[in-house]
């Protein structure tokens, strides 16, 4: 993947009103965006060939060891269409193991497998270093008060 262009923040200066800024859903937008490129460019950094979706796929998997599909698409926002192409993506690299289910035999389950495993350990490390590098400005007190607040609007 070609690497990403640098990210420039939106400037805002201090004493700025709200009333004079960007809007704060175009804002919290903008933070999205930087998330998401910083930690494309983490996943690139440790030659992981993923997409960002990819990634968050393969974290949800190993969150509750089983998924299907549909609760992939209901956790991670993507639509059934994205997850269903990146589950084939994974199943192929041999990222993913499908099972069917007991429960339902329409439905399957989805685990990773042993390389899966170590893929998810780079992610995290790869997250990591994406939260640190945009979250830099911030001391330890004001991520604890942006994520208390932004905890309190979900």
């Amino acid at each position: 993947m070609p690497s990403l262009p640098p990210l420039t923040p939106p400037y805002i200066p201090p004493n700025t009103a709200l009333s004079d800024t960007p809007e704060l859903s175009e804002v919290v937008r903008q933070l999205l965006v930087r998330i998401r490129r910083s930690l494309q460019q983490a996943i690139e950094q440790r030659g992981l060939n993923l997409s960002v979706q990819a990634a968050h796929v393969i974290i949800l998997t190993h969150a509750t060891k089983l998924k299907t599909p549909m609760q992939l698409a209901c956790q991670s926002g993507y639509d059934k269409a994205v997850i269903t192409r990146v589950v084939k993506q994974l199943l192929a690299e041999g990222l993913l193991n499908k099972h069917k289910s007991t429960q339902d035999k329409r439905s399957i389950n989805l685990t990773l497998t042993a390389q899966g495993e170590a893929v998810h350990q780079q992610l995290q490390q790869a997250r990591l270093q994406a939260h640190q590098e945009v979250f830099a400005p911030l001391n330890a007190n004001e991520l604890q008060q942006v994520k208390a607040l932004l905890q309190k609007c979900i």
